[in-house]
């Protein structure tokens, strides 16, 4: 793997508006990686949830200049509705 292939981060939200996020890129042919590293706690027993648990969106940083366009985008058309 190059380091075109690493992960790089693209968004900080919610669940919900980063699985919405995940959805418009890889209708753009951008696969990407969602975390919650508080889900992933909670999952494996040692986290506790807490409100406002944020999830992130990495991309490979061959990626990322079109998906940070396409997010750009995306929020923008989001902010006009």
């Amino acid at each position: 793997m190059g380091p075109e292939d690493q992960l790089t981060h693209l968004y900080t939200g919610s669940q919900i508006n980063t699985g919405f996020i995940k959805i418009y890129l890889e209708e753009h042919y951008i696969p990407c990686i969602i975390r919650n590293d508080m889900h992933s706690g909670i999952t494996a027993g040692f986290g506790a949830p807490l409100p406002g648990g944020e999830t992130k969106v990495f991309v490979k940083k061959k990626h990322f200049m079109r998906a940070r366009v396409l997010l750009n985008k995306y929020l923008k058309a989001r902010e006009e509705q």
